[in-house]
């Protein structure tokens, strides 16, 4: 693991190998230029799938100091000689068919709302629609905000209104 850590780093991947207090292991790669991503997310370049598909050996013991570099972003030294560059790797065997580069800002977050409810009254009549922010915040938003979801919702809710109609129908 020493090696492979040290030979990403020469490469300018950031990686960092994780051993949680459960024994379970992970992996995540972040690249300049693109957002981090897991070891799953790569062809055989998750933390089990490294040492059972790529030949990578780990000891714990062993390897606990470049790991504990890896994750604090300290440079891993190695021989010149155990070194590689990019002309010695055939990368489609490694990397995803794409990595998202959009950034981590208030732009990705806005695309991320969901609204909590569907009222068609605050709609027509413009009040302020609660709006899921995140798993822990909300924001009102009136309806021109709140137009370009508007479409997807109004179609659940007639899905709704339809099978509460066909309930209705069985009930009579």
């Amino acid at each position: 693991m020493t090696l492979f850590i040290g030979r990403l780093q020469h490469l300018g991947i950031d990686v960092k190998p994780i051993i949680t207090a459960t024994g379970r292991k992970r992996i995540s790669y972040h690249i300049e230029g693109a957002k981090p991503f897991r070891g799953s997310k790569l062809h055989n370049g998750s933390f089990p799938k490294l040492i059972s598909q790529r030949g990578v050996n780990c000891d714990p013991q062993r390897d606990r100091k470049a790991m504990e570099y890896a994750v604090n972003h300290q440079q891993v030294t190695l021989p010149p000689e155990q070194l590689i560059n990019w002309s010695e790797i055939n990368l489609s065997l490694y990397l995803p068919k794409e990595l998202d580069t959009e950034p981590l800002g208030k732009e990705k977050q806005n695309k991320n709302k969901f609204p909590l409810n569907y009222d068609t009254k605050s709609l027509l009549t413009n009040q302020p629609i609660r709006t899921l922010i995140n798993d822990k915040s909300t924001e009102d938003l009136t309806h021109e905000e709140n137009e370009v979801r508007k479409e997807p919702l109004l179609k659940i809710h007639q899905i709704q209104e339809s099978s509460d109609n066909k309930e209705e129908a069985l009930i009579n």
